[in-house]
């Protein structure tokens, strides 16, 4: 007589038992994530407020891990803190990838924001004699403040969510229309360049070195100047300040 051993599969109630505990051990990672997203995201906004801006920046960074219930805000907030930060390539590259994830009511703020980013990047070569350069960001800005569908800032708005001081979006004409000033003035810079006739004799070595020490001098005031103009004063007393 064969005695065959008995069967070892798992009972339903069993199989369900897993099921149950995996769901509420994925249901407690899920809050403790969503509690450290709101703590990370509060602790940002403070040291902002603050004008502790690399402070702001870590906080913000930390909520870029495994994000799934707002993947475009921590984006966006790193970037608005790398752009204090003086840090125009790193907050341009944030503002991108929040624009590719921003839902519809918040692609105007980012877009503007990207604008913005791209004019001071501009202003920045243009400070350095780089008019090509500048001309190029100039006009991706343009081309990107004026493609942006927003909402008029007169109108009536219920926009007053928690990821924004303003009630409003930043003003789209005065951007738009202080980037394609600027686009104009480089082209007609580039110009006039264009048209100052070539020297008929070689220059001497003295001369050239003292154009390259003239050249640097009033790079360097320029770029000073630019960063006087954008560092960090304070909400509403800059030219370009980001909107968040």
């Amino acid at each position: 007589m064969n005695l065959e051993p008995p069967s070892r599969r798992p009972t339903t109630r069993r199989v369900l038992r897993y099921i149950a505990a995996g769901l509420t051990a994925l249901i407690i990672l899920l809050a403790i994530k969503f509690i450290a997203l709101v703590a990370f995201d509060h602790l940002g906004r403070k040291s902002m407020d603050e004008n502790k801006f690399e402070q702001a920046k870590t906080y913000f960074s930390l909520n870029l891990i495994a994000n799934f219930f707002d993947p475009w805000q921590p984006h966006f907030n790193t970037g608005v803190a790398q752009f204090k930060l003086h840090d125009f390539q790193a907050a341009e590259k944030q503002f991108r990838l929040a624009l590719d994830q921003a839902p519809d009511d918040k692609v105007c703020m980012v877009s503007l924001n990207l604008a913005v980013t791209l004019e001071t990047r501009g202003d920045g070569l243009k400070a350095m004699g780089d008019l090509q350069g500048a001309q190029q960001l100039y006009g991706e800005a343009s081309m990107i403040a004026t493609k942006t569908e927003c909402r008029s800032n007169s109108g009536s708005s219920n926009s007053s969510s928690s990821d924004s001081k303003s009630n409003s979006e930043p003003n789209q004409k005065d951007i738009k229309e202080r980037i394609e000033k600027k686009k104009q003035e480089v082209a007609q810079d580039t110009q006039d360049m264009s048209d100052q006739p070539m020297e008929d004799t070689p220059q001497t070595e003295d001369k050239k070195l003292q154009d390259l020490k003239d050249t640097n001098s009033d790079a360097e005031q320029a770029k000073q100047s630019h960063q006087d103009k954008n560092g960090a004063s304070g909400p509403g007393k800059q030219e370009q300040e980001p909107q968040w």
